[in-house]
Formats: C-alpha cells, sequence, structure tokens
C-alpha cells in the first residue's frame, strides 16, 4: 500500500528482493552526510537544527538532503525518509544505534 501511495507500485526496482541477508529495495549510494541529514529528518529535525547538530551551515545540510532527493527520484524531504526508509538505508529502525555514523548518533541529543 505504501508502494502504491508514493507512485511505486508497479515499478521492478522498488520491489523487495533478498540480497545478502537483508530485504533491500532498489540499489541507491548515499553518502555518509547524506544518511545522517535524512536521518536527522527521520526524527523530525529541521535543516536548521540538523545544521546544529552536526557542526555545519544550514545551506550544507540542504545541499546534502537535495543530492538524497536526486539519488532517491523524490521532490520532498518527507519522501525522501520514506525512500529511504524503504530501502533500507538506516537499517531496521531508523533509530538503532549504529545507523548512519558508526557511533550512536542519539548521543548527540
Amino acid at each position: 500500500m505504501l508502494l502504491h501511495s508514493l507512485g511505486l507500485a508497479g515499478r521492478d526496482d522498488f520491489r523487495p528482493r533478498e540480497q545478502g541477508g537483508k530485504m533491500t529495495i532498489g540499489n541507491v549510494a548515499l553518502s555518509a552526510r547524506q544518511k545522517q541529514c535524512l536521518w536527522w529528518a527521520s526524527l523530525g529535525k529541521t535543516s536548521k537544527e540538523t545544521a546544529l547538530i552536526l557542526g555545519v551551515a544550514e545551506r550544507t545540510v540542504n545541499f546534502h538532503l537535495y543530492k538524497a532527493f536526486e539519488k532517491l527520484d523524490v521532490h520532498t524531504k518527507h519522501a525522501a525518509v520514506a525512500q529511504a526508509m524503504l530501502r533500507g538505508v538506516f537499517g531496521a529502525t531508523p533509530t538503532e544505534p549504529g545507523g548512519p555514523e558508526e557511533s550512536d548518533p542519539t548521543a548527540l541529543l
């Protein structure tokens, strides 16, 4: 149902596949910083809040988000987070330790 609401129901590249013991949807190569920005967005952080957390400019966060939008073929932050979750970018859940970084990002809260 989620794939249908995102307009992806008929696309073969978005059908779940078994790969290396994990279910993956499509194939996208996001940079570590793009994953971090999407991860914080999934927790409801604004670009400004994410910039403060990561110690970069808000414009830098938006740059990484927009590059992720292009790779995920979406136009909004919500759609990008949904695609990242569908594709297993964050792991089992976005809040699991060892997500985009090797350390627990929640320690920065």
